[in-house]
């Protein structure tokens, strides 16, 4: 009877150890490239596309919609917007960073916003439930902050590279040159600069 009760004890302890485990390890966002329905159900664009602005928006046209919308408030061309999401999220809409000491940074969704500057964009724009696994959010977001870096440092609205060195570095970042220390983000730099002008060259031939 004891070896039973100490076998049933130690059982329970193995499955409240399993539990335990599994809801203290860091979860992992697999994309999801299903077919899109709905901004509820946002499913992300398959890697076949990527480098195709209009093949992300045949296969759903939220992109479209609101990369057009955002372009239209705050001036910053579809084709850049796109061309930072791509780099920043590959649009995946649950992507966290996975670059080495990630964990403590707040950066998620699309847009790869950080925590405290997407609550300084829902007070600037009266937007408290903009979410970052928001397409529309995202897309405006992009806008918004772009629109920040063309009145605070005077980069114009079709200037990828220095736009994208600004929001990966932040105004501040910026304005003391913070990105002239680090090779590598020029190189993404232009990186996401030549995928903006593939962008707006097909973008010419897209069927709306």
């Amino acid at each position: 009877m004891i070896q039973k009760v100490r076998l049933a004890a130690i059982l329970v302890a193995a499955v409240l150890l399993s539990n335990c485990s599994i809801n203290n390890s860091r979860t992992i966002y697999q994309p999801d490239y299903g077919r899109n329905t709905g901004e509820i159900s946002a499913k992300n664009p398959p890697p076949s596309t990527h480098n195709n602005i209009c093949k992300i928006y045949q296969y759903d046209r939220q992109w479209l919609t609101a990369a057009k919308a955002s372009e239209k408030k705050w001036g910053t061309p579809d084709y850049v917007l796109m061309a930072i999401v791509h780099q920043e999220s590959k649009f995946v809409k649950h992507a966290r960073p996975s670059y080495r000491g990630a964990d403590s940074s707040t950066a998620y969704g699309y847009a790869q916003a950080q925590e405290l500057t997407w609550k300084e964009y829902q007070e600037a724009t009266n937007n408290p439930r903009a979410k970052r696994t928001s397409i529309k959010d995202s897309l405006d977001f992009i806008g918004w902050y772009n629109q920040n870096t063309n009145q605070r440092n005077k980069v114009p609205k079709t200037d990828t590279r220095n736009l994208y060195l600004a929001y990966h570095e932040g105004n501040g970042g910026f304005e003391r040159k913070t990105y002239q220390k680090k090779p590598w983000l020029l190189k993404v730099a232009k990186k996401v600069t030549q995928l903006a002008n593939d962008y707006k060259s097909q973008a010419k031939s897209c069927r709306r």
